[in-house]
């Protein structure tokens, strides 16, 4: 038996200078997603609305395949795009997120869910940004240091308020689930490794997702360099969004479960660099002192945007079953095609995931 610590929360903040917020999350039964609606669109607002109720469907589902969360997703786009005829004009949304593969069984925490309403929440809420227990220090250590899980620690797990975080998860050795991770659009999706000793990683941060964006295809056709594009390019020019009338065609990557990710709107990334994200995911230890200390940070710069961060803790015990392919316990990720999910990724695409594995072993940290 193996059990799988979470934790996670979420602030979705209108920022400094919008008067609506266009943004909803959703963290709720293994999903974390986040929602950015078209600010120049026709109702982004109810855009980003529908597609996350559309993705609550999967909350009651104990497995998910790529095949279910690509039905939700198409009948929101069917969904989004009647709405913008409906208001004669476009309505769009970014989706990006986690979406856990199978439930297991919940052996402490209750079903959760924080969504936000149509208005958002704002700092001065706090009783939506932080309303659980704090954790205790036996769990900390075992979550930061990667120790394994005992009947004595679970014990110690606080009642959470009825929030659901932090809850522990037991799966069997043939039952361990993975991450898919979903992305429309460029809202984004990142993952810092725990370090030895404690704490997380700033230097082992990736951006798991691709921008959907006429900035990152000219940076990946190598029309650009990253700064040039940055300095040249807007960034609100999106090349995917739920609702578009051309069609979608959405990533998704497999990502292993331990560590801490990050999901976010550009209300975050357009404020804060890559590094300045990971230093402040590394330094704080609870995902209610990261997400809140990651918002004030963007409020700080600016807060042009509306702004919602998700910020998710996993860790397995015993840690060897997080094993790659190669048999080194390192976190990996990968891209799955077309014609693939979890049970049937081809020889070329194990491949990339061996080298991603590699990438983020210790000793290669850095390069």
């Amino acid at each position: 038996m193996t059990h799988v610590y979470l934790d996670a929360a979420m602030i979705c903040d209108i920022g400094r200078r919008r008067s609506t917020n266009q943004d909803h999350g959703l963290a709720s039964g293994g999903l974390f997603l986040v929602c950015d609606g078209m600010g120049g669109g026709v109702a982004g607002q109810e855009a980003s609305a529908r597609t996350i109720r559309h993705c609550e469907s999967l909350i009651d589902r104990e497995r998910r395949s790529k095949s279910d969360i690509a039905t939700v997703i198409d009948e929101a786009q069917r969904d989004v795009c009647e709405l913008g005829r409906e208001l004669g004009g476009i309505s769009g949304t970014t989706l990006t997120g986690l979406v856990l593969s199978n439930m297991g069984n919940v052996v402490t925490g209750e079903p959760y869910s924080a969504r936000n309403d149509v208005s958002g929440f704002t700092d001065e809420d706090d009783d939506t940004i932080d309303g659980i227990a704090a954790v205790p220090d036996a769990v900390i250590t075992a979550r930061l240091d990667l120790e394994d899980l005992n009947d004595d620690t679970i014990d110690s797990l606080p009642d959470a308020n009825g929030t659901g975080f932090p809850c522990v998860l037991d799966f069997d050795a043939d039952t361990m689930p993975s991450w898919y991770v979903v992305n429309i659009g460029d809202s984004r999706t990142y993952h810092l490794d725990a370090q030895p000793g404690g704490g997380w990683n700033a230097s082992s941060m990736v951006q798991v997702t691709r921008d959907h964006s006429r900035r990152q295809e000219l940076i990946d056709a190598g029309v650009m360099l990253p700064e040039l594009a940055d300095q040249l390019v807007p960034r609100n020019l999106i090349t995917q969004c739920v609702g578009a009338p051309e069609g979608i065609d959405p990533d998704y990557f497999r990502a292993d479960l331990p560590g801490r990710f990050i999901v976010c709107s550009d209300g975050l990334h357009s404020e804060l660099d890559d590094d300045a994200i990971a230093a402040i995911a590394a330094v704080n230890r609870d995902p209610r002192e990261t997400v809140q200390a990651l918002v004030d940070a963007a409020l700080a710069a600016g807060g042009k945007d509306n702004i919602t961060v998700i910020v998710v803790d996993t860790v397995c015990s015993p840690t060897d079953v997080m094993a790659t392919h190669d048999g080194n316990a390192t976190w990996s990720y990968v891209k799955i095609a077309r014609n693939e999910d979890l049970s049937s990724i081809s020889e070329s695409t194990l491949d990339t995931l061996r080298t991603v594995a590699a990438r983020h072993r210790p000793d290669n940290v850095g390069e």
